[in-house]
């Protein structure tokens, strides 16, 4: 008999709220939803111009989104797939990053744009405080606590502590040259900085005003992250395809996985013990197994993937 195929599209289903990571497209301007075990894609919600920076509340199975090209933060309804809500912040502040305190009480935004932090009330979605910080605020980091906000500012070399409770800066700590983003260790003791015009990885004791430590990583810094469990450090470099593992306490490199492509972020699923990786120039996202980095799934997500993260990751 002659062939004749049988084809069948089928649309996967949907994950169970707590199996989700949400990934920014700045380059489609959407935000995917993938499966975080297999990579499958669920679905994507359209945003506004440029989003970048995310936080989930996952009590409330909500994203906030930093809309950069748009000076706006949106909230994304993950169970029904829609944008529910926007705020816009003031023209020229182009929010990079956006972070949620452990109490979802409180969004912190860095704006690079204006050399700001907006302290923005999430319930009702509007700027509570505005403070002025170094320029080109990067990324913006919480302690454990929640209780201290740290703004890296890549164009002036400094880390802004901010108060969030008060609302205040209380520090500026001078840095490396152009300081990319910070991760804390489980007990917010040490705070690892990466620089972009600097081969080192920086050490800082919070509370103090100079470096524990400095640990030569290479240049081209692009993505860093710290297993909670662990306290293991990832760092990731342009022109290197892969990630490199160092030790908390000796701050050696131990392993470095192959990661298919340039990093442009990373994060850690705490449940499944996993790594999630950008590949920006790819428009992928991959996962990555925390022993030993076998891959377990690669995602087309888009066009220009910013930042991803995951219910339960960290």
């Amino acid at each position: 008999g002659r062939f004749a195929p049988r084809l069948r599209a089928l649309v996967p289903p949907s994950p169970a709220s707590g199996l989700l990571a949400v990934v920014t497209d700045r380059g489609s301007d959407v935000v995917a939803l993938l499966d975080k075990r297999t990579g499958a894609v669920h679905g994507v919600i359209p945003t506004g111009r440029g989003p970048c920076g995310v936080a989930l509340d996952e009590a409330r199975t909500l994203a906030y989104v930093a809309a950069t090209d748009d000076d706006a933060v949106e909230v994304l309804d993950l169970l029904s797939g829609t944008r529910t809500e926007e705020m816009r912040l003031a023209g020229g502040d182009r929010p990079r990053e956006i972070v949620l305190t452990p109490d979802g009480g409180v969004l912190l935004t860095a704006n690079s744009g204006s050399n700001s932090v907006s302290v923005i009330d999430p319930s009702g979605l509007f700027e509570i405080a505005r403070i002025t910080v170094g320029e080109g605020p990067w990324s913006i980091a919480l302690d454990p606590t929640g209780r201290r906000a740290y703004a890296f500012n890549r164009y002036s070399d400094s880390i802004s502590v901010i108060d969030v409770a008060s609302r205040t800066l209380v520090r500026t700590l001078a840095t490396d040259s152009a300081p990319l983003r910070g991760e804390f260790d489980r007990t917010g003791d040490r705070l690892f900085v990466l620089h972009a015009n600097s081969p080192y990885l920086t050490v800082l004791d919070p509370t103090g005003t100079t470096p524990a430590a400095r640990v030569y990583v290479g240049t081209g810094a692009e993505a860093l992250e710290v297993d909670p469990a662990t306290d293991r450090i990832f760092v990731a470099r342009r022109g290197t395809r892969a990630i490199e593992v160092y030790e908390p306490m000796t701050l050696l490199p131990v392993d470095t996985f192959a990661a298919g492509g340039d990093v442009g972020y990373l994060a850690i699923d705490a449940e499944g013990d996993t790594l999630l990786a950008t590949l920006p120039a790819l428009g992928q996202v991959r996962v990555l197994r925390l022993a030993g980095g076998s891959a377990v799934a690669a995602s087309e997500v888009g066009d220009e993937p910013c930042r991803v993260v995951a219910m339960g990751g960290r």
